[in-house]
């Protein structure tokens, strides 16, 4: 079973064929690949990894799954970019299998090691029984080399995160260490020299390293504690009972605020429990609530020049300027409703839903309906999320009825509306071209297709349904950046494509990290969205520099909503 902690939802990956694990507390009888792409886990005949379906999204299937059986497993573990898995079998036997889409080769065997770690992509360091410690490359034929000689015996290798690989050693026939006891040593990276880093024996029973290398872990009969590996002190924890025991991720430094490329838009509680617009600002500063509206807001839109925001409240729809002023009323609403506001890109006019879509002026005047949800053929057709094009005089709107939603073009002048016959995100491009996209599965297309104002009904496709597009950004004309998910469900790592409109070249720019709906900021660097979310849409907010890699989370608010890049 899956189980979403921020939800409460369980999902049921696998029934009887998921097997159980022979053994628990000795190391991972579950783990995921660092995509999230992949679940291996123990069984009593070795083990059963599963797989993204994206491959068949039409099938009704979560995973595909695939059984390693030259086990029983202890436990099993992931090289640092997924491709391989290394799985422990009982008396210290360790297989190596290479990942190839959702298959996995056997490709080598280590017949004793006690422990073993991942000392880059493609390479093990190991410590056989006869003593001695050995790197293995994977990727070239399974080339062994020595790195410390077979006089002394050595155990649980793990590499430090500054490249130095840790290993416990213990001098053969040593009088003064006991069995089962060894001292900490470290080899540092590209040095040939050992340091002595333990000042006594440590005892290495049920010991597993803690993520770092600074701790280790000890659970036996039920007990954990952490111990030192350095000086072997001992911290006991209040637990009892425990039959296993897994590690999360590391967590995300908290700021105050960061410099980003383009300041954001958010809605978050006050120190009342109101909901409020809040802007964080592209210098650093700590975000700010910029509405103080004692009904509380229900949506919003930032004017282009970031000076203005308008909002819903209650049943009008008002103009903050960012100033410190008093906002002004705009329209009355038929009732507290989300009006999906937005600005036209010169900041001169604002259209919004109200049981069909108007245009008002940002600078106040009568609203203007521009089209009314209308009944036809037995249905009622309702038109949302209004858009104002870039160079012409038209809004992109969706058009809802029965259980279809499809993107269409809106002429404010006659209320002609011509719909888009694709159910999928639709966004303007800076030349008056329309981009369309989607997530693959649920009877929904995926892909990107562009359609011209007058060719709506007949969008040039250039990715394909079966990949998923979460989200488009248009960095610079016919250049973009998406947002390409897996097909998955559980944690999915964000990746970041360029695409070329005009070559049709999809080239990878980034992998890495993991949040939730993610959006990138105007110039494509920064990704915003949320650690998680719950089932009203709140969670933390966290932001990853797509060129740096550095990843961290807005410490203050704890829960946002409706994110908005400036």
């Amino acid at each position: 079973m899956l189980h979403n902690a921020y939800s409460g939802e369980n999902t049921r990956i696998d029934a009887a064929l998921a097997g159980v694990p022979p053994v628990r507390g000795q190391g991972d009888t579950i783990a995921w690949s660092p995509a999230g792409d992949a679940l291996a886990v123990t069984t009593e005949t070795g083990g059963r990894v599963y797989f993204n379906a994206e491959s068949n999204p039409s099938a009704n299937q979560l995973y595909t799954a695939v059984d390693l059986t030259e086990g029983p497993f202890i436990q099993v573990m992931w090289s640092p970019d997924g491709r391989y898995l290394a799985a422990e079998a009982f008396e210290d036997v360790w297989w190596l299998y290479r990942r190839e889409d959702d298959r996995l080769l056997l490709t080598s065997a280590i017949p004793s090691s006690d422990g073993l770690a991942w000392y880059n992509e493609t390479t093990v360091a190991f410590a056989p029984a006869e003593g001695g410690l050995r790197l293995m490359d994977l990727n070239a034929a399974n080339a062994q080399s020595i790195l410390l000689d077979d006089t002394w015996n050595y155990y649980r290798p793990y590499r430090h995160d500054d490249g130095t690989l840790l290993v416990f050693g213990r001098q053969k026939e040593d009088p003064t260490t006991p069995e089962g006891y060894a001292r900490l040593i470290g080899l540092p990276p590209d040095e040939p020299r050992i340091d002595n880093i333990g000042v006594v024996a440590v005892e290495l029973s049920s010991l597993h390293w803690a993520p770092g290398g600074e701790l280790m872990l000890a659970l036996e009969g039920g007990a954990m504690a952490l111990v030192s590996p350095v000086n072997a002190q001992n911290f006991p924890l209040p637990l009892a009972s425990v039959a296993a025991y897994s590690w999360g991720p590391d967590p995300l430094p908290a700021v105050e605020g960061l410099n980003l490329p383009a300041a954001g838009f958010f809605l978050a509680e006050d120190a009342s429990g109101t909901a409020q617009v809040w802007r964080l600002p592209a210098d650093g500063s700590a975000p700010q609530p910029v509405t103080s509206d004692e009904t509380g807001v229900i949506s919003f839109a930032a004017a282009p020049d970031g000076t203005r925001i308008v909002y819903v409240s209650g049943s009008r729809l008002l103009l903050q300027r960012l100033n410190g002023s008093a906002p002004d009323v705009l329209a009355e609403l038929s009732g507290a409703i989300d009006a999906e506001p937005a600005f036209s890109l010169d900041g001169q006019q604002i259209a919004y839903v109200d049981q069909g879509i108007w245009v008002v002026p940002a600078s106040g005047g009568e609203p203007q309906q521009v089209i009314a949800d209308e009944q036809t053929e037995g249905f009622v057709r309702r038109f949302a999320r209004p858009i104002f094009a870039p160079n012409i005089n038209a809004l992109l709107v969706e058009a809802q009825r029965e259980n279809i939603t499809v993107p269409a073009v809106l002429d404010p002048n006659t209320g002609e509306v011509l719909e888009i016959a694709v159910e999928q995100q639709a966004e303007w491009l800076r030349d008056g071209r329309i981009v369309l996209y989607g997530m693959a599965g649920s009877q929904r297309p995926g892909g990107l297709s562009i359609a011209g104002t007058g060719s709506l009904t007949q969008p040039a496709r250039f990715l394909p349904e079966i990949l998923s597009v979460q989200a488009v950004r248009e960095i610079s004309a016919n250049q973009l950046r998406l947002v390409l998910p897996e097909r998955a469900v559980g944690p999915q790592m964000l990746r970041v494509a360029a695409f070329d409109i005009t070559s049709g070249q999809l080239a990878p720019e980034h992998t890495g990290g993991f949040m939730v709906n993610p959006s990138l900021s105007p110039d494509g660097t920064f990704a915003a969205g949320y650690r998680y979310q719950t089932s009203s849409g709140r969670g933390p907010l966290t932001f990853r520099n797509l060129q740096t890699g550095e990843q961290v989370v807005l410490a203050q608010p704890a829960e946002v909503w409706r994110f908005r890049w400036s």
